[in-house]
């Protein structure tokens, strides 16, 4: 599986907490291969230690076309 995204902040870059956006790009091979195209969102902690919540969905090809979305909780470690 291969996931990529370009996010852009939109909150303010001062603040410790933030919201993320952008395009991403998925790939997968379990089972039949399929690739999709879509958008990113992610919520949380941008700087110090704390959760962030990431939301993928994107259309996907193949012969079962569809949107497949995923829901991520991380946690971020940073300076």
């Amino acid at each position: 599986m291969l996931d990529a995204a370009a996010l852009w902040l939109v909150t303010p870059l001062e603040h410790e907490w933030g919201v993320l956006v952008g395009p991403g790009l998925t790939h997968t091979r379990f089972g039949v291969s399929r690739t999709g195209v879509g958008g990113v969102v992610s919520a949380g902690v941008r700087r110090g230690i704390g959760p962030r919540l990431t939301v993928r969905s994107h259309a996907m090809s193949g012969d079962g076309i569809g949107v497949a979305t995923r829901v991520e909780l991380g946690l971020v470690l940073t300076r």
